[in-house]
């Protein structure tokens, strides 16, 4: 069951027994704490998880990289998912040789490029990416991490609460707690590497031969 960002206020809250109006732990501290505790989760172990929908332009490759994606988990050209490639070098720059309907794709400079460069507009193209948390500004919304993580969120701010209050040993209770939580997204990072086969490595050049049999034999 999801959690809302004032229900998990109000547990750490109380958790640490603290006033809505404490003014040592203000409440945009505390929300801020949550954020950075998400923020971590994302990072080390991708859990956070979003799709997209664009659509192609003809005799356009480049497609602008999702805002907050961390790394593309799938790409799908009109329902039919994209072999992922990894450049060795440059890609080339021009959009107009060879074209066709894409059947691959890879990562430039923060921009995913098609292979080949489309000939149509307005194709559907479906983009499902790992992700960085909104930034939490209020207590109205939901948490962007996954249900399973999210009362977890209150043991690294509860962490960040003792430290701030020198309280040294209930601050290592609550670390201990929050580090089984990173370690637990860290395999979930590891299973999603394995899953989408981003842990191995494939330099092909656009344009050569090798990546021409691939493609098309």
């Amino acid at each position: 069951m999801s959690l809302s960002i004032s229900t998990l206020l109000d547990f750490i809250r109380s958790a640490y027994n603290v006033a809505d109006n404490d003014d040592f732990f203000k409440e945009q501290w505390i929300l801020n704490q949550i954020w950075s505790a998400e923020n971590e989760l994302a990072i080390v172990g991708w859990v956070i998880e979003r799709s997209f929908t664009t659509t192609s332009t003809a005799g356009t490759r480049a497609i602008a990289w999702p805002t907050n994606a961390l790394a593309i988990k799938e790409l799908r050209y009109k329902g039919k998912k994209l072999l992922k490639l990894d450049l060795e070098d440059d890609p080339k720059n021009d959009d107009n040789n060879p074209t066709g309907t894409p059947t691959s794709y890879a990562i430039w400079e923060k921009e995913i490029i098609l292979f080949p460069t489309p000939t149509v507009s307005s194709d559907t193209i479906q983009v499902r990416t790992y992700q960085t948390p909104a930034q939490i500004t209020s207590t109205t919304g939901s948490l962007s991490v996954p249900d399973e993580y999210q009362i977890s969120l209150a043991d690294k701010v509860l962490f960040e609460m003792a430290a701030k209050d020198q309280n040294i040993n209930l601050a290592s209770i609550y670390k201990n707690k929050w580090d089984r939580t990173v370690e637990k997204a860290k395999q979930n990072m590891r299973r999603q590497k394995r899953s989408d086969k981003l842990g191995r490595t494939k330099d092909y050049y656009f344009g050569s031969d090798s990546i021409q049999r691939k493609l098309y034999y």
